[in-house]
């Protein structure tokens, strides 16, 4: 499944790859285990900081500090990717 940002990003994992890092409870140790799947490392590293930065900015969530450190972004951009493609599949 594809997820889509605002920037014109596309991101794709499996379904099973999404619900696994977005569901009920606390999901950072699970999105940090899908990161550290190769597919999505190998994926994650075709994006910039910039692209990464222009994909979260919208949301409105971080400033541009918390902005700069690309290991967190990754796992922000992966739990809203893992949640668009979750919430797409349930409606």
């Amino acid at each position: 499944m594809i997820a889509y940002f605002p920037n014109s990003i596309t991101f794709n994992m499996t379904t099973k790859q999404a619900r696994s890092a977005y569901h009920a409870g606390p999901c950072y140790a699970d999105v940090e285990k899908l990161r550290q799947v190769r597919s999505i490392r190998i994926k994650l590293r075709a994006i910039t900081d910039q692209e990464l930065i222009s994909a979260l900015k919208p949301y409105g969530a971080w400033d541009d500090t918390e902005l700069k450190d690309r290991k967190e972004n990754e796992l922000r951009f992966l739990w809203l990717a893992a949640a668009d493609i979750v919430e797409t599949e349930n409606l």
